[in-house]
């Protein structure tokens, strides 16, 4: 972030987090862009007195920001109805994530989950993982960490590094890297 951009943000999250009375009102005056930089760096506290007040067209304009994740952690504010509208609203991928992630109880190891990830066998090549990073940043907006399985058992990861480095028709089960994971029976 710019210098200027930085001291511009600093600004307007003092003036959205020092004045109760009238937070609502100066976070409205923000451009929709600054409105998510603000409610991305607010506490949850201060984010329970603007998010219910939103209309749904501005929080679906101010949750184009996010992503999956960070769009969930906000609906949780909001009562079922209104989530259901909201994700009505969304492109099909981002709703599909975030109605996954709405299923469970914030608490749980499920409700913390990410689903910026992808999974491609252990015999495909860097040109085919470049292909399907690039399709799933497209529809999400976020480039995905890479899991590498054989006959769906996860056996690791790649770096964005081998990703980069390698040449396209190399493959990549040369580079996996493991991972910390946990069985499930």
């Amino acid at each position: 972030m710019g210098n200027a951009r930085h001291q511009a943000m600093q600004e307007a999250l003092h003036s959205v987090v020092y004045s109760r009375r009238k937070r609502l009102h100066r976070f409205r005056n923000f451009e929709v862009a600054v409105q998510a930089d603000v409610l991305q760096h607010v506490s949850r506290r201060v984010m329970r007195t603007i998010v219910p007040k939103l209309s749904a067209k501005e929080l679906a304009g101010i949750l184009a920001f996010f992503d999956p994740d960070e769009v969930t952690h906000v609906m949780r504010l909001l009562s079922r109805r209104r989530q259901r509208t909201l994700v009505k609203k969304m492109s099909r991928s981002m709703r599909e994530q975030v109605e996954l992630l709405l299923r469970f109880s914030p608490h749980t190891a499920a409700g913390m989950m990410s689903v910026d990830y992808i999974v491609v066998e252990d015999d495909a090549t860097f040109a085919d993982v470049i292909s399907r990073v690039k399709l799933h940043e497209r529809k999400v907006g976020r480039v995905p960490t890479v899991l590498v399985a054989e006959h769906n058992i996860l056996l690791g990861g790649v770096s964005f590094v081998d990703i980069a480095m390698q040449r396209e028709s190399q493959k990549v089960s040369r580079f996996i890297k493991k991972i910390p994971t946990v069985a499930y029976d």
